[in-house]
Protein backbone atom coordinates (compact mmCIF):
# COMPACT_ATOMS: atom_id res chain seq x y z
CA UNK A 1 0.00 0.00 0.00
CA UNK A 2 2.76 2.43 0.72
CA UNK A 3 4.41 1.79 -2.69
CA UNK A 4 1.02 2.65 -4.50
CA UNK A 5 0.79 6.22 -1.87
CA UNK A 6 4.73 7.05 -3.06
CA UNK A 7 3.94 6.35 -6.54
CA UNK A 8 0.92 8.38 -6.81
CA UNK A 9 3.12 11.57 -5.30
CA UNK A 10 5.42 11.52 -7.42
CA UNK A 11 2.92 11.27 -10.14
CA UNK A 12 1.47 14.58 -8.80
CA UNK A 13 4.45 16.37 -8.02
CA UNK A 14 6.20 15.90 -11.33
CA UNK A 15 4.77 18.31 -13.44
CA UNK A 16 5.53 20.72 -10.17
CA UNK A 17 9.15 19.68 -10.76
CA UNK A 18 8.92 19.97 -14.48
CA UNK A 19 7.69 23.74 -14.24
CA UNK A 20 10.77 24.02 -11.33
CA UNK A 21 13.20 22.86 -13.99
CA UNK A 22 11.82 25.54 -16.82
CA UNK A 23 11.91 28.22 -14.60
CA UNK A 24 15.56 27.59 -13.72
CA UNK A 25 16.65 26.93 -17.20
CA UNK A 26 14.64 29.91 -18.59
CA UNK A 27 16.47 31.70 -15.00
CA UNK A 28 20.25 30.63 -15.98
CA UNK A 29 19.36 31.89 -19.71
CA UNK A 30 18.71 34.99 -19.04
CA UNK A 31 21.90 35.51 -16.35
CA UNK A 32 24.05 33.98 -19.05
CA UNK A 33 22.93 36.70 -21.92
CA UNK A 34 23.25 39.56 -19.01
CA UNK A 35 26.85 38.57 -18.12
CA UNK A 36 27.32 38.34 -22.15
CA UNK A 37 26.05 41.92 -22.62
CA UNK A 38 28.04 43.37 -19.85
CA UNK A 39 31.68 41.47 -21.01
CA UNK A 40 30.97 42.43 -24.41
CA UNK A 41 30.01 46.15 -24.01
CA UNK A 42 32.79 46.45 -21.70
CA UNK A 43 35.12 46.32 -24.48
CA UNK A 44 35.83 49.15 -27.08
CA UNK A 45 34.15 48.42 -30.86
CA UNK A 46 37.65 47.68 -32.59
CA UNK A 47 39.70 46.36 -29.42
CA UNK A 48 41.61 43.22 -30.42
CA UNK A 49 40.42 40.52 -28.05
CA UNK A 50 41.54 36.76 -26.78
CA UNK A 51 39.22 34.48 -25.31
CA UNK A 52 41.24 32.10 -23.05
CA UNK A 53 38.26 31.30 -20.22
CA UNK A 54 35.75 29.48 -20.66
CA UNK A 55 33.22 31.81 -20.90
CA UNK A 56 32.22 33.97 -23.32
CA UNK A 57 31.31 30.38 -24.89
CA UNK A 58 32.13 29.80 -28.39
CA UNK A 59 28.35 30.77 -29.69
CA UNK A 60 28.39 33.47 -27.75
CA UNK A 61 31.90 34.74 -29.77
CA UNK A 62 30.00 33.74 -32.72
CA UNK A 63 27.28 36.46 -32.25
CA UNK A 64 29.86 39.06 -31.71
CA UNK A 65 31.34 38.09 -35.20
CA UNK A 66 30.49 39.33 -38.57
CA UNK A 67 32.80 36.47 -40.66
CA UNK A 68 34.52 33.65 -39.74
CA UNK A 69 38.52 32.63 -41.13
CA UNK A 70 39.40 29.49 -40.31
CA UNK A 71 40.75 25.97 -41.11
CA UNK A 72 39.43 22.56 -41.37
CA UNK A 73 37.60 22.21 -38.28
CA UNK A 74 34.24 21.41 -36.38
CA UNK A 75 34.02 24.98 -35.65
CA UNK A 76 33.34 25.45 -38.97
CA UNK A 77 30.58 23.13 -38.87
CA UNK A 78 29.02 25.10 -36.04
CA UNK A 79 29.58 28.47 -37.76
CA UNK A 80 27.40 27.22 -40.52
CA UNK A 81 24.22 27.44 -38.55
CA UNK A 82 24.42 31.30 -38.22
CA UNK A 83 24.03 31.50 -42.15
CA UNK A 84 27.27 34.12 -41.78
CA UNK A 85 29.68 34.13 -44.25
CA UNK A 86 33.14 32.15 -44.11
CA UNK A 87 37.06 31.63 -45.51
CA UNK A 88 38.58 29.00 -44.95
CA UNK A 89 42.41 28.05 -45.24
CA UNK A 90 43.22 25.42 -47.64
CA UNK A 91 46.68 23.95 -46.18
CA UNK A 92 45.86 20.54 -47.57
CA UNK A 93 47.58 20.31 -50.73
CA UNK A 94 44.90 19.82 -52.56
CA UNK A 95 43.69 22.20 -55.69
CA UNK A 96 40.60 24.08 -54.46
CA UNK A 97 38.14 22.07 -56.38
CA UNK A 98 39.73 18.97 -54.58
CA UNK A 99 39.41 20.94 -51.44
CA UNK A 100 35.70 21.51 -51.77
CA UNK A 101 35.20 18.48 -53.01
CA UNK A 102 36.88 16.54 -49.85
CA UNK A 103 35.19 18.61 -47.51
CA UNK A 104 31.84 19.66 -47.65
CA UNK A 105 31.65 22.08 -45.13
CA UNK A 106 34.14 24.50 -47.15
CA UNK A 107 31.97 23.88 -50.32
CA UNK A 108 30.04 27.80 -49.57
CA UNK A 109 33.38 29.68 -48.20
CA UNK A 110 36.54 31.89 -49.86
CA UNK A 111 39.40 29.56 -49.73
CA UNK A 112 42.45 30.89 -48.78
CA UNK A 113 45.64 29.80 -49.53
CA UNK A 114 48.50 28.82 -47.09
CA UNK A 115 51.05 31.60 -48.28
CA UNK A 116 48.20 34.33 -47.82
CA UNK A 117 47.30 34.94 -51.54
CA UNK A 118 43.51 36.13 -51.62
CA UNK A 119 43.81 37.76 -47.93
CA UNK A 120 43.98 41.25 -48.17
CA UNK A 121 41.39 41.31 -51.23
CA UNK A 122 39.37 39.11 -48.98
CA UNK A 123 39.63 41.68 -46.04
CA UNK A 124 39.33 44.74 -48.39
CA UNK A 125 35.71 43.19 -49.34
CA UNK A 126 34.74 42.70 -45.99
CA UNK A 127 35.29 46.59 -44.79
CA UNK A 128 33.39 47.91 -48.14
CA UNK A 129 30.59 46.08 -47.19
CA UNK A 130 31.00 47.33 -43.74
CA UNK A 131 32.44 44.08 -41.80
CA UNK A 132 34.30 45.34 -38.99
CA UNK A 133 34.80 42.33 -36.61
CA UNK A 134 36.09 39.24 -38.25
CA UNK A 135 37.00 35.65 -35.92
CA UNK A 136 40.04 34.18 -36.97
CA UNK A 137 40.39 30.34 -35.21
CA UNK A 138 42.90 28.14 -36.81
CA UNK A 139 46.24 26.56 -36.08
CA UNK A 140 49.79 27.92 -37.52
CA UNK A 141 49.27 27.56 -40.79
CA UNK A 142 46.52 30.20 -40.89
CA UNK A 143 48.18 32.38 -38.39
CA UNK A 144 51.23 32.17 -41.05
CA UNK A 145 49.31 33.46 -44.21
CA UNK A 146 47.69 36.81 -42.38
CA UNK A 147 51.51 37.03 -41.21
CA UNK A 148 52.48 36.39 -44.62
CA UNK A 149 49.95 39.12 -46.10
CA UNK A 150 50.91 41.98 -43.81
CA UNK A 151 47.11 42.43 -42.65
CA UNK A 152 47.81 41.45 -38.75
CA UNK A 153 48.03 44.47 -36.45
CA UNK A 154 48.19 42.78 -33.61
CA UNK A 155 50.14 39.97 -31.62
CA UNK A 156 48.78 37.97 -28.36
CA UNK A 157 51.38 35.03 -27.56
CA UNK A 158 51.79 33.01 -24.12
CA UNK A 159 54.45 32.01 -22.03
CA UNK A 160 54.03 29.22 -19.67
CA UNK A 161 56.71 28.05 -17.26
CA UNK A 162 56.98 24.49 -18.90
CA UNK A 163 59.53 22.81 -20.89
CA UNK A 164 58.05 20.35 -23.75
CA UNK A 165 61.16 20.06 -26.48
CA UNK A 166 60.29 19.62 -29.83
CA UNK A 167 56.93 20.08 -30.90
CA UNK A 168 55.01 22.15 -33.67
CA UNK A 169 55.15 25.61 -33.98
CA UNK A 170 53.02 28.19 -33.15
CA UNK A 171 53.82 29.60 -36.83
CA UNK A 172 53.97 28.28 -39.85
CA UNK A 173 55.27 29.75 -42.89
CA UNK A 174 55.10 33.13 -43.00
CA UNK A 175 57.25 34.35 -45.67
CA UNK A 176 60.10 35.05 -43.66
CA UNK A 177 63.25 33.27 -45.05
CA UNK A 178 65.83 35.56 -43.39
CA UNK A 179 66.24 37.30 -39.98
CA UNK A 180 66.53 41.07 -41.93
CA UNK A 181 62.99 39.84 -42.88
CA UNK A 182 61.52 38.84 -39.51
CA UNK A 183 58.78 40.75 -38.14
CA UNK A 184 59.51 43.06 -35.19
CA UNK A 185 57.47 43.65 -32.36
CA UNK A 186 56.99 46.72 -29.89
CA UNK A 187 55.54 45.20 -26.70
CA UNK A 188 52.31 47.19 -25.34
CA UNK A 189 51.68 44.92 -22.36
CA UNK A 190 52.45 42.00 -20.20
CA UNK A 191 49.56 40.51 -18.03
CA UNK A 192 50.23 37.70 -15.82
CA UNK A 193 47.74 34.93 -15.40
CA UNK A 194 48.46 32.22 -12.59
CA UNK A 195 51.85 31.02 -13.68
CA UNK A 196 51.74 31.81 -17.47
CA UNK A 197 52.02 35.49 -18.75
CA UNK A 198 50.86 36.89 -21.68
CA UNK A 199 52.79 39.27 -23.88
CA UNK A 200 50.58 41.98 -26.66
CA UNK A 201 52.93 43.35 -29.16
CA UNK A 202 52.45 45.64 -32.19
CA UNK A 203 54.47 45.17 -35.44
CA UNK A 204 57.34 47.90 -35.85
CA UNK A 205 57.08 49.71 -39.01
CA UNK A 206 59.75 48.56 -41.18
CA UNK A 207 62.89 51.71 -41.01
CA UNK A 208 63.23 52.39 -45.70
CA UNK A 209 65.91 50.90 -47.20
CA UNK A 210 64.95 47.16 -45.35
Amino acid sequence: MSVDVIALWEAERLPAAQAEVKELAAEVERATAAWDAAYWGSFDEAQHQIITAARPGIFSCFNQADVLISDVSSVVSDWLASEKPYAVANTSGMTEDEFRAAFTTVRAATILAPAGDGVPALLAALHARGVRSVLLEGGPVLAGSFVAAGTVDTVVGYLAPVLLGAGPAALADAGITTLSQALRLAVTETVRIGPDLRVTAVPVPARKGN
